[in-house]
């Protein structure tokens, strides 16, 4: 019974988080949007959202699922860059969508990379990985 209610409730931040993001595309973006489908569609919003919602879906995700956080994170940064490109107009064929699976690639390992560079020293001070 946890384990679907951790699914529920990380489902419903998803669909919370989509559906006001998707409101607020028909509106241009303001300066106090932090996030933006534009923004989403490039190299760096793909990379630091991917890193923002693998965060916060991992531990709950963990508990109810053993999936791989690098397929997590794949994941994510795919269904988040296909979104974006769709929504944006710069997906437009199947050529177009097989590219940003291609490209969510080098946008995971770099999330994953930020995330291993920013907490390897909270982890390990002395720089002694092994410990």
């Amino acid at each position: 019974m946890k384990r679907w209610l951790w699914l529920l409730m990380a489902l419903t931040m998803l669909a919370l988080a989509c559906g006001t993001a998707l409101a607020e595309s028909s509106e241009p973006a303001s300066e106090q949007n932090m996030i933006s489908w534009e923004g989403l569609a490039t190299m760096g919003g793909a990379i630091a959202a991917t890193l923002f919602i693998v965060q916060f879906l991992k531990v709950p995700l963990g508990k109810v699922f053993k999936i791989p956080t690098r397929v997590l994170v794949y994941i994510i940064a795919a269904a988040l860059m296909i979104a974006a490109n769709i929504i944006t107009g710069k997906a437009k064929s199947a050529p177009d969508i097989f590219l940003v699976l291609l490209n969510a690639i080098p946008v995971a390992l770099s999330a994953m990379g930020a995330y291993e560079l920013t907490f390897v020293k909270v982890d390990h001070p002395h720089g002694d990985e092994k410990a």
